[in-house]
């Protein structure tokens, strides 16, 4: 009797994990393609982080190297909130627009041009969502 409540009890805890690894598996697919590393020239690489409706969010500044690239991206997982700085700007043709930096001042990227400084408050909320999804994959 004690084998079958203990197999049973098993069962029960591995239904419960890939249930929690489906939904994982869904979020995972999510952050990716939020992603996107690119090739700009010969040896030169940036990544693009997008909204879940496919508008860039913010274009990285170019590396050296895919590797680069791929470890700016890794670092941007381990960014909390509180680490997270934006600078507002607005450029000459008076459209709104925000540098994402780490917290030592590195510059990561910039945004897009946004008609309205809300547009652009608007990019940075949606910024900070996404850098804590990152986040919470670390965590998974």
């Amino acid at each position: 009797m004690y084998r079958v409540t203990y197999f049973v009890s098993k069962l029960i805890n591995i239904y419960h994990n890939y249930k929690k690894l489906r939904i994982n598996l869904s979020e995972l697919h999510q952050i990716i393609q939020m992603i996107e590393i690119h090739k700009k020239k010969e040896k030169t690489f940036n990544f693009l982080i997008k909204t879940e409706t496919g508008n860039t969010l913010l274009n990285s500044i170019v590396y050296d190297n895919k590797t680069k690239a791929e470890e700016a991206v890794a670092n941007l997982k381990k960014l909390k909130t509180p680490q997270i700085h934006f600078e507002r700007k607005t450029n000459h043709n008076g459209k709104f627009l925000f540098s994402l930096k780490n917290r030592n001042g590195s510059l990561i990227g910039n945004s897009q041009p946004y008609q309205s400084e809300a547009g652009m408050e608007n990019g940075i909320k949606n910024m900070v969502n996404r850098i804590n999804s990152l986040s919470d994959l670390n965590q998974l």
